[in-house]
């Protein structure tokens, strides 16, 4: 029987120690989250009052949570400690095994039991950390999501370790005839081969997987543990005991409930006229984050992915058609995008061209070859031809002097799923006609793509890719030569090089086709920038995450350079556009995130892009363009008509003049998915950039040519220039964003169609 100091039920509850320590051990937790955020963002912190406020909200939900779960983890620790006893037990059986075979099988019954619920609790806790790196990419969720597993493991690893004790006595009884003595060492000697034997060929079959993970949540869980453990044994002493014996058991639990519920009741309250808090912790949190959005998850009443509670952006939670990412219909008396009130009516513009202009670009069109190659997750600040200072890209770099360069494009998504078929279409994420709500959506037939005019029009059309996602997506269509073959040759393409292999298959086709007539389309999509990064023969640029990126750069730079080579000693390239571009960049906790897909920041979706064509002069941009112009630009320079108005426009006029002054700004969306739940937008405008978080209502704005890496928010300091952008934006949705394509429609359906496993992949594309 455990020891209770008290019978009562609320003495169970808060008496001896484990009571105080997990509250305590939370204090700890919180201070480290303030450390955290100041580290990550000091800015932030330009006022006592808002570190207050942080504080107290940081403090508001984690005493929540730690009253949730706090009091399970402590009855469990005391459960081991009266039970299991490691450091004492441990010691006494061990040397009583020396001289008795009894103890002897009892020690390695003991020694097993603890073995088998520690691998059980490790198990677990890989399983939950596999799901959400791959599934979630969020730290902060994984985090707290480990914490919660590590305090709910204990219970279940007692009942572990108990049943394997048993189990392993019984078996060393069963044995004692032939083992006697020697029982212990032998079956430690087993039980670790055992489990390296195992851990090896879980390494080897998953590596991939391994290389996922990410430590860090861990560090959080074991730190609460740790504390947790050193509180619990500071109050085993006198001093510890007789101030657990002063507090009132029953007056602790009733206040300690008064308190949360008050200090969250209020939070939540006065959150919403706190916006720089919210930043604070929408961005740089690591507790307090994944508890806000689960808080928001459960209270979203009518489902259309924004809630109405902690700046969480919908202001009508009743009405699924109205939230921060809905349609805005001017004059009909409802804000439907919660935007500031209905917009007024407006008179659409009439677009003028100057006929000089006009009739240059007609003498620049005939019916080109179209080769395409994009480059999975390449930043454009990572590029050797806009000033990046290591030697990345030499072979794109020669081929940059004699292209068109755009030092400032942009992808309309941070992610593959979204970003390639609007560079496909030249239509924006929201519009493009989408199957069902997942990471990974097919485009529905509705939406045309470039090969499939162009086929109409004669031309060979090809593609050649080492992504499943270009093998189950319905891009195809109607393509002659659509070849997925390397993304089966050597496996998964983020634990493979592949990027030979896209070189050497072009250019197989390309032998293929080599006494046909007629206009080729091509698209070669080289992936292995992509995490994880491999390393490669004769590339070494350090051990780094980034250095290995770089050194992915560099090697697909150079097979590029192969089939560009290849090209031009063929009969097409006399006759041929080369477009080279990205589909989004990549982050190295810039702005505390990992990889690609939930932010907009530009080293998110800024990326290169240069336009190579016979006989042009070379020019460099600086005017911001983006992927939704890229099949426009295709249409216009080959003389062919879109099937439907797109929203791009063409960057012939920008290649010829170097400035078009009808071209409006550059329009970002993330779109809200499975993976991550949340809509950002962002409006590029010469050189500011504004992003507005939808499911926060919080807005950040940037000027680019004084802060390229975007850590000072302007948006509070520079009124007028903000109240402008917001203008901007808020025009831009209403002109170009008509069409109700029904995404959040299908976001609010989520929990009924995003149950097929290609569904649940994570937005890693």
């Amino acid at each position: 029987m455990w020891r209770w100091r008290r019978k009562t039920l609320a003495g169970k509850l808060v008496a001896r120690r484990f009571g105080l320590a997990a509250w305590i051990a939370s204090l700890v937790v919180i201070v480290g989250e303030q450390v955290v955020i100041a580290i990550s963002a000091p800015t932030y912190f330009d006022s006592l009052g808002a570190w207050i406020w942080n504080l107290f909200v940081s403090t508001s939900f984690l005493w929540m949570l730690v009253t949730l779960f706090g009091v399970i983890g402590g009855l469990s620790w005391q459960a081991i400690v009266t039970h299991v006893d490691p450091f004492g037990r441990a010691e006494t059986s061990l040397k009583q095994s020396r001289q008795d075979p009894e103890a002897d099988r009892r020690s390695a019954a003991w020694l097993g039991g603890v073995i088998a619920a520690t691998g059980f609790a490790t198990l677990c806790v890989y399983v939950a950390q596999l799901h959400f790196s791959t599934a979630y990419n969020n730290k902060p969720l994984a985090a707290l999501v480990f914490t919660i597993v590590a305090f709910l493991l204990i219970p279940l690893g007692v009942l572990v370790y108990s049943w394997a004790n048993r189990a392993i006595a019984a078996i060393g009884k069963k044995t004692e005839r032939f083992l006697a003595r020697r029982l212990l060492r032998l079956e430690l000697v087993l039980m670790i081969s055992g489990v390296l034997l195992a851990s090896a060929f879980l390494v080897w079959r998953n590596l991939y997987l391994f290389n996922i993970l990410d430590p860090k949540p861990f560090i959080l869980a074991a730190a609460f543990l740790l504390t947790h453990f050193v509180i619990y044994q500071l109050f085993a002493s006198p001093l510890g005991r007789d101030l657990a014996a002063a507090f009132s058991h029953y007056v602790s639990l009733g206040g300690w409930a008064a308190l949360v519920i008050v200090m969250v009741t209020f939070t939540i309250l006065a959150f919403p006229s706190q916006p720089q808090v919210a930043s604070i912790l929408r961005n740089y949190s690591p507790v307090s984050k994944p508890i806000i959005m689960a808080m928001q998850g459960m209270t979203d009443s009518d489902r259309d992915g924004f809630s109405s509670i902690l700046r969480g952006g919908d202001c009508n939670d009743e009405d699924p058609f109205v939230h921060p990412m809905a349609q805005e219909i001017p004059g009909n008396s409802i804000d439907d995008d919660c935007f500031g009130g209905d917009a007024p009516r407006f008179e659409e513009e009439e677009e003028r061209r100057d006929a000089l202009l006009a009739d240059r670009i007609d003498k620049l069109r005939q019916k080109y070859n179209v080769v395409l190659i994009t480059i999975d997750a390449f930043r454009a600040d990572h590029a050797g031809w806009l000033g990046y200072p290591r030697d990345t890209t030499p072979e794109l770099d020669k081929l940059a002097e004699k292209s068109i360069v755009f030092r400032h494009a942009y992808a309309q998504a941070p992610t593959t799923a979204y970003s390639l078929p609007v560079l496909a279409s030249g239509m924006y994420p929201t519009q493009i006609h989408w199957e069902k709500y997942s990471n990974f959506p097919k485009v529905q037939s509705g939406t045309e793509v470039v090969w499939e005019r162009l086929k109409r029009e004669g031309y060979m059309t090809a593609g050649v890719f080492s992504y499943w996602y270009f093998d189950q997506r319905n891009l195809r269509r109607t393509a002659d030569w659509w070849d997925t073959r390397a993304f089966k040759m050597r496996g998964h393409a983020e634990s493979a090089v592949t990027d030979d292999l896209i070189t050497d298959q072009a250019m197989e086709y390309l032998d293929r086709i080599s006494n046909r007539s007629g206009q080729l389309f091509l698209w070669l999509h080289y992936f292995d920038p992509h995490f994880l990064y491999m390393k490669h023969k004769g590339i070494n640029f350090g051990k780094s995450q980034k250095d290995l990126y770089d050194g992915e750069l560099r090697f697909t730079s150079q097979q590029i350079a192969r089939f560009i080579d290849y090209f031009e000693d063929s009969p097409w390239y006399d006759n041929s556009i080369l477009i080279v571009t990205a589909d989004h960049g990549e982050e190295f906790e810039e702005h505390g995130m990992k990889y690609h897909g939930s932010q907009v920041y530009d080293e998110s979706v800024r990326v290169p892009l240069l336009i190579h064509i016979p006989g042009l002069e070379p020019r460099v941009v600086d005017q911001p363009v983006s992927l939704v112009d890229i099949a426009p630009t295709i249409y216009d320079l080959v003389g062919i008509e879109p099937a439907s108005p797109l929203q791009g426009r063409s960057l012939a006029s920008l290649m010829l003049e170097g400035r078009d002054e009808g071209r409006g700004p550059v329009y970002i969306e993330k779109l809200q998915s499975p993976t991550f739940p949340w809509s950002m937008q962002a409006l590029v405008d010469n050189n500011w950039k504004l992003i507005f978080r939808a499911n926060e209502q919080l807005f950040e704005l940037y000027d680019l040519s004084a802060d390229p890496r975007e850590t000072r928010n302007l948006f509070e300091t520079n009124p007028e220039q903000a109240a402008i952008m917001r203008q901007k934006l808020s025009e831009f949705r209403l002109r170009h964003l008509k069409q109700d394509t029904g995404w959040y429609r299908l976001a609010a359906k989520k929990d009924a169609t995003s149950s097929s496993s290609s569904d649940t992949r994570a937005d890693g594309g």
